[in-house]
């Protein structure tokens, strides 16, 4: 069996090793154990995969679309939600008719799941949203802040790249339905928490590698993109390991 877009010979999984163009035989982006796993794939959804292929002699070409699918099935159901907004992309939403105290309130760490608990979330006067989602909102529109409320936006500040929403917070509306529901957190410093988002990308540029082929004329060199984000204080009890 070989997957797209991916190396599997050791030989040239070990050049990448020793080029510095991947962290080492764990790496996430390798097709290893300790890679995929890393990754964020359980040993049941591996299992699964494995008992699902059958016995056959022939060759496939597979797309890893089908092993990540399994995972999610096992995950989310179990996965608790957290929020964050990229640090260089944040825009300020301020709800005008909202005082300036911080509060906090308990609300489920999973919205199907009770047995997950609970986490404390933030509220406050000002939130911050991502850029591209200010983009689409303009004066009139009413937005849904998840877990806070909906949102009537009554003026935008636009120059250039930077945005600032204002609107009124509508508790008594609770008719979420046709209303874009936007993620959010609150712009509170002294509870927020930097955290850094990975994104992995193929090592290689190609689907299928062909005999002959030479792995150091196919490498992606924007595999990885690493990024800041302020993620809501919650995140702080996280343990090496847990899947969000």
């Amino acid at each position: 069996m070989n997957l797209v877009s991916t190396v599997l010979s050791k030989r040239s999984l070990k050049w990448f090793v020793e080029s510095g163009h991947a962290e080492g035989w764990y790496d996430p982006r390798f097709p290893t154990v300790q890679g995929i796993m890393r990754r964020g794939l359980t040993v049941e959804a591996l299992k699964l995969f494995m008992l699902e292929q059958g016995p056959s002699k022939n060759t496939n070409l597979m797309e890893w679309d089908k092993l990540w699918a399994l995972n999610k099935g096992i995950i989310d159901p179990v996965a608790p939600r957290y929020n964050a907004i990229v640090k260089s992309t944040a825009v300020r939403v301020v709800l005008e008719n909202v005082d300036d105290e911080i509060s906090a309130k308990s609300v489920p760490l999973h919205p199907k799941n009770d047995s997950l608990g609970s986490k404390a979330m933030i509220y406050g006067k000002c939130c911050y949203i991502e850029r591209d989602d200010a983009k689409t909102i303009n004066v009139g529109d009413k937005i849904a802040l998840r877990n806070y409320g909906k949102v009537l936006i009554t003026r935008k500040e636009e120059e250039s790249e930077n945005i600032t929403l204002y609107g009124n917070l509508d508790l008594e509306d609770q008719n979420f339905k046709k209303v874009t529901i936007v993620t959010w957190i609150c712009a509170d410093d002294a509870t927020n928490v930097e955290v850094e988002l990975v994104e992995f990308d193929h090592l290689i540029t190609k689907k299928k590698i062909e005999d002959g082929d030479d792995v150091k004329q196919i490498v992606n060199t924007n595999s990885k993109a690493q990024y800041t984000a302020l993620g809501e204080g919650s995140l702080r009890n996280l343990q090496k390991g847990d899947i969000i």
